[in-house]
């Protein structure tokens, strides 16, 4: 591993004056679970490292009554999912943080930190994309709120200046009597592993009409939203198997997977048919358990 200098910043005041001297040699962590193996394997090579995890004001979630939560950088993985509100709205979330790691790399691993990271097969960003979550992104002298389809650009790319930190992530909560979802994913072992490919589904009910949203993830260079599988999703009540296919069609259209070492092109393609129906059925069942049957 090369060698680094670390500093640890105790407010940002001097988070950003440290990235304004060094920018372009500087990179930020907070929990570090993917960035420490980006520096071992040689796939980046800072001179510096700023690790904001000292920073107080980025270690909180801040519910904002029922319109939704704001988690700071610094919150982990475990927190996340022994929140009860993110838990009763966010079901979906809360599956995709369990898939992502075993508990002890939650407690280091970071909510914010996994969106930052910007790979393709990003168990956190599937759900956070249907639940519209947004990034809030500062500079010593100014703030702007970016929705999360916006701010992923490409493969480890997003859109972030060297000079810019990603202090929150704000995600609303639905405005729904229920919310269910489901995160599923194919990887070769159960855990410390990166996802071949990835599926999150919502359902919002709204006076008894479901809402679904859906997602997909490992998929294309950025986890992406299937609008026209939604579409089709919404058009009536009745999800029958004929619905499903068109759905799967509509996935099936819109990924562009990629032959690697953790599978080919075609079997992602024939394992995420297979996620899609099962995210649906899942889906459908909770609807009718009131949101329970994990």
């Amino acid at each position: 591993m090369r060698a680094f200098d670390l500093f640890r910043p105790k407010d940002l005041h001097q988070a950003f004056d440290r990235l304004e001297l060094n920018g372009h040699e500087t990179m930020l962590m907070s929990g570090g679970t993917d960035l420490l193996i980006w520096i071992k394997k040689g796939l980046v090579s800072p001179k510096e490292v700023v690790d904001l995890g000292s920073i107080d004001s980025l270690s909180h979630t801040e519910l904002r009554g029922n319109d939704g939560v704001l988690i700071g950088t610094n919150v982990s993985l475990n927190r996340i999912i022994s929140h009860p509100e993110i838990k009763r709205h966010c079901p979906a979330l809360i599956e995709a943080c369990e898939a992502h790691s075993d508990a002890v790399v939650r407690n280091k691993a970071t909510l914010v930190g996994n969106v930052c990271s910007a790979v393709p097969s990003g168990d956190t960003i599937p759900p956070l994309l249907c639940y519209e979550a947004e990034v809030i992104i500062q500079t010593s002298c100014s703030k702007r709120q970016l929705p999360l389809s916006q701010f992923l650009v490409g493969p480890r790319k997003k859109n972030l200046s060297k000079t810019e930190i990603v202090t929150h992530l704000w995600i609303p909560f639905p405005k729904a009597e229920l919310s269910v979802g489901v995160y599923r994913r194919a990887s070769r072992r159960r855990a410390l592993d990166l996802a071949q490919a990835a599926v999150a589904c919502t359902v919002f009910l709204h006076q008894g009409r479901p809402e679904y949203r859906l997602a997909v993830g490992a998929l294309s260079p950025v986890p992406v939203r299937i609008r026209e599988g939604e579409r089709v999703l919404n058009e009536t009540y009745d999800i029958d198997k004929e619905k499903v296919e068109r759905v799967v069609n509509s996935v099936q259209k819109a990924i562009r997977p990629i032959t690697d070492v953790r599978g080919s092109r075609e079997y992602r393609f024939a394992v995420t048919a297979e996620l899609v129906r099962e995210s649906l059925s899942l889906c459908q069942t909770r609807i009718k358990t009131g949101g329970g049957g994990r």
